[in-house]
């Protein structure tokens, strides 16, 4: 069962029906942000067209269509993972059919597409899908992959987070300047979770993930996030979060929201409130912005982050599965 692929300079609904795509997201509900207070589903579905034709024109993107299935692939090269744990890897980032289709068709198109891959010097696949994904993740473990971890995505009401943004004696909180890049480059290398998925996938080898958040970390200056905020003590950058400002959202379905993308607290400085008040002034930032809400993930076994963000009366409203594959092991 082959698919066909789409050429970058090919517009996607050019070769891929749009209304087909638009049952597909509708008839799924599955993919992000569909819980946020105010999102109309024709707006979201929008948004989602808007978003999936955009990857479609990016770098390392790869976009293969079967029409008499009917079946969308888009992926993704992890070129940036692969140089810096050594371990050429591609994200699954949607998997698009309907709901009538049978398991069985499902799977062995993923499977002749990971064997493909295989083929190509790919050694690793991830992919993350909504628990709503009934038709994706029941295509996962039969195609041998395995569940990596879960996130929660929590929701913050920004006015409600903007009261509680007040001062801790001895620190100060804002955006981070220039010159401390490689303070935040190196908090982030010796500070990130120790569940998050780098850390979890076996094939990674552990001693490369500090130099990958150190790489993160500094990557974030420079256009890969659009906001990086601060705690300082004494002068020096003790905390860090990391945030993107979804425009694109608000132009398309009215609804304003900000993404935290990282965050972490020096271990010397943990557990006297830093990370909550840190979040509280990052979000009351954006409120000031225009920003209605402002979401953050974390794993499911983060404990700590979220008795953090439910002090500030965050609630969860949606999650996220991540699905790993080893392709060696075929």
């Amino acid at each position: 069962m082959s698919l066909d692929l789409i050429p970058q300079t090919t517009p996607l609904y050019d070769a891929v029906p749009e209304g087909i795509v638009r049952n597909w997201i509708l008839e799924r509900k599955s993919l992000p942000l569909r819980t946020l207070p105010g999102m109309e589903e024709d707006r979201w579905a929008d948004y989602h067209l808007d978003d999936i034709q955009s990857l479609h024109k990016k770098g390392g993107v790869i976009s293969l269509y079967n029409a008499s299935v009917p079946c969308l692939i888009i992926a993704r090269r992890l070129d940036w993972d692969a140089k810096l744990t050594g371990v050429p890897a591609i994200s699954l980032e949607h998997f698009l059919f309907s709901n009538d289709l049978e398991t069985s068709k499902a799977i062995a198109l993923l499977q002749s597409l990971c064997t493909q891959w295989r083929d190509e010097g790919f050694h690793l696949v991830v992919h993350k899908s909504s628990p709503a994904n009934f038709g994706v993740i029941s295509t996962m473990a039969p195609c041998g992959f395995d569940l990596l971890c879960n996130h929660l995505d929590y929701l913050s009401d920004a006015e409600a987070a903007a009261r509680l943004s007040k001062p801790i004696d001895g620190y100060e909180f804002g955006e981070a300047r220039p010159d401390e890049e490689e303070q935040v480059a190196q908090l982030t290398k010796h500070n990130y979770a120790l569940m998050d998925r780098f850390n979890l996938d076996p094939m990674i080898p552990n001693e490369r993930v500090p130099d990958l958040y150190y790489e993160w970390g500094r990557n974030a200056f420079h256009g890969h996030s659009d906001l990086v905020w601060v705690a300082r003590r004494d002068g020096k950058v003790v905390g860090i979060t990391f945030w993107s400002h979804r425009l694109r959202l608000d132009e398309i379905t009215g609804v304003n929201c900000a993404l935290n993308q990282l965050g972490a607290v020096d271990a010397r400085d943990a557990g006297n409130g830093v990370f909550r008040r840190m979040t509280a002034t990052v979000i009351a930032h954006y409120y000031d912005r225009g920003a209605r809400y402002g979401t953050i993930a974390t794993n499911v076994i983060n404990y700590a982050l979220q008795r953090s963000v439910q002090g500030l009366g965050c609630r969860i409203h949606d999650s996220l599965f991540t699905f790993r594959k080893n392709l060696l092991h075929d």
